[in-house]
């Protein structure tokens, strides 16, 4: 066995140093070669350049799984065998994603592939990428790049996925490791400020397309296997404190109007009952939520499965899920569906930490899991494995950190095909409750028809044949003027779990983009913070840091720029400087 690696790791390194004979391998490094992640030097012929084929897709067409395995991107509620989730699995890093560069997508998924490559036993991955909050520009419906002043269309982005798993997919192996599987979540959020109100009903049917174009595009690979290695999910950092229910709700039922592949919702439950508070009240001013609502969009809509962010130290976060699962047992016959757990580890130590204490938002992957898992467990009406595990992080500096050592558990044995198996089965067993609500009814009976459907041959709409490098040198979008702009909220930048951002400002220091956003933690709000985003002239990613108020002034806010420097306030009147030049918060 260990002659086998050799040789395939042998194979792999010659295969990316030039051989040509392997179809859509990315033809050049990323613009920027000084990039960390850039761990392939590409210098295979380029192909010529193909336009993009328009998908049309009817409603509820169920794309194609061209294997004989069934592959359905979903997870069942209810109890799973030892191996389909009652163990801690190996935790997978998702990513922030600031850039769609092909390239740098290319090499993210390669990187995960020669980890699995390389790792005893199968391994069964989910990864995120949070392509940041919905956005809409002269009819054309993409995301923000989680930069205030960036949006890349749905088309760029489904390029930029199609990389990350076509990276994933070569560097296992092209089939060699056909038993790891990977499923990539393709992320946006319900974060929309007055001034774009893009979280509709017709930017949730565009991303479900794109969703949709992608699995099609992963089906044509059928020489390759591709498809049976590889699937995509919508997914959805759904908050409470960014947008009203019915926002929300609406974008979510444009995606259910021509979705083929399941949601996940990785976002938090601010203000929502946990233990201590059980009477608590879910959401924040000026959007508060109701229990009901809150479960609609965490299972209730019939794609919607949940990827909860338990990021508190002190547990509160999976008390909240905990709860609402309590309730939604109570109320319409089934538990909440979890997939798993999400953690922000990674990134809290790119930013340069995540609160202190009880405050802190920092746990680890380990430690997000077992907290939800435990609660869950204790109680019969929500018992359920978890079968991911997943950590955050920044991709401008996701190099520094070795997220896939965080677990030293050993990895699963079990194939993908076999725990979707088991979710077919315990949605058929959830269906037989003759205590379900309606609304609950007919959630599981969508989400049975995803899991089950038959595999089909490659219809037309699937055979495309657009070349990954099509979208190479193209980047983000500008949207506003980069000069002196202070806007109220954070743009999505900043999850409110992990900061209450007052407003921000963004401009040109230099040859560099800044963007300054002022507020503070929400757990410990006597605790002011700045955080920091750099992106340098070229640069495929921005920097970003943290810092501290050096004193417990409460919730900081950016008032005006005075040559180079930028005034904020605190909440008990306190005046500070931040100096745009050497980026240190006096």
């Amino acid at each position: 066995m260990l002659y086998q690696r050799v040789i395939s790791l042998f194979f792999i390194i010659g295969l990316l140093s030039g051989c040509t004979g392997v179809k859509r391998l990315p033809s050049t490094a990323t613009l920027a070669s000084e990039q960390p992640l850039a761990i392939i030097n590409q210098q295979t012929p380029e192909p010529p350049a193909v336009e993009p084929q328009a998908i049309a897709l009817p409603n509820k067409l169920f794309l194609p799984a061209v294997s004989s395995s069934l592959t359905p991107p979903t997870l069942p509620p209810g109890k799973q065998p030892v191996e389909g989730g009652h163990s801690m699995p190996r935790a997978t890093t998702s990513y922030y994603m600031m850039s769609i560069d092909p390239s740098a997508n290319f090499n993210l998924g390669c990187e995960l592939g020669l980890s699995d490559l390389n790792t005893p036993g199968i391994q069964d991955n989910l990864v995120l990428l949070d392509y940041g909050s919905p956005k809409q520009v002269n009819g054309v419906y993409g995301a923000s790049l989680l930069m205030t002043s960036g949006f890349s269309s749905t088309q760029k982005i489904a390029v930029a996925a199609e990389n990350f798993g076509y990276g994933y997919f070569v560097c296992t192996g092209n089939g060699e490791d056909m038993q790891s599987h990977l499923r990539i979540g393709i992320g946006t959020t319900n974060y929309s400020p007055a001034a774009n109100g893009s979280v509709t009903y017709q930017h949730g049917l565009a991303w479900a397309n794109m969703v949709n174009e992608v699995n099609a595009w992963l089906a044509v690979e059928t020489s390759n296997h591709l498809s049976q290695q590889v699937d995509a999910v919508g997914a959805n950092d759904i908050e409470l404190a960014w947008n009203s229910y019915a926002n929300t709700r609406a974008w979510l039922d444009g995606y259910d109007a021509v979705n083929g592949y399941m949601l996940y919702n990785f976002g938090a439950l601010p203000g929502c009952p946990h233990l201590s508070n059980p009477g608590a009240q879910c959401g924040s001013y000026p959007y508060i939520w109701n229990k009901e609502q809150v479960w609609y969009v965490i299972y209730g809509a019939g794609p919607v499965y949940s990827l909860p962010e338990i990021y508190a130290r002190n547990g509160v976060n999976a008390e909240q899920w905990y709860l609402m699962s309590v309730y939604s047992y109570v109320t319409h016959g089934t538990p909440v569906g979890f997939v798993g757990t999400l953690s922000t580890y990674i990134a809290c130590l790119q930013a340069g930490g995540c609160g202190t204490g009880n405050g802190a938002i920092n746990n680890t992957p380990a430690q997000s899991w077992s907290q939800l898992y435990t609660l869950l467990n204790k109680d019969a009406r929500t018992a359920q494995g978890l079968r991911w595990a997943s950590d955050m992080a920044w991709t401008n500096r996701s190099g520094q950190v070795d997220a896939l050592g965080l677990s030293s558990e050993p990895p699963t044995l079990v194939l993908s095909e076999e725990k979707d198996l088991f979710q077919q089965q315990a949605l058929q067993q959830s269906l037989q409750n003759q205590d379900l609500s309606a609304d609950a009814r007919r959630s599981l009976e969508e989400k049975l028809s995803l899991a089950s459907r038959p595999a089909v041959e490659v219809g037309e709409a699937a055979s495309k044949e657009r070349p990954l490098t099509l979208m190479q040198a193209e980047e983000a979008t500008p949207l506003l003027d980069p000069s002196d702009v202070i806007v109220e909220g954070s743009e999505g930048l900043v999850r409110p779990s992990e900061a209450a951002i007052a407003n921000l400002w963004s401009g040109m220091v230099a040859d560099t983009y800044l963007q300054v956003l002022a507020g503070a933690f929400p757990e410990n709000p006597e605790q002011g913070l700045v955080v920091v985003i750099a992106l340098d002239n070229g640069a495929a990613f921005p920097e970003r840091q943290m810092l501290y108020a050096p004193s417990y002034t409460g919730q900081l806010r950016i008032v005006e720029r005075q040559g180079n420097d930028l005034i904020l306030t605190a909440v008990n009147g306190q005046t500070f400087q931040f100096d745009l030049t050497t980026r240190q918060l006096h």
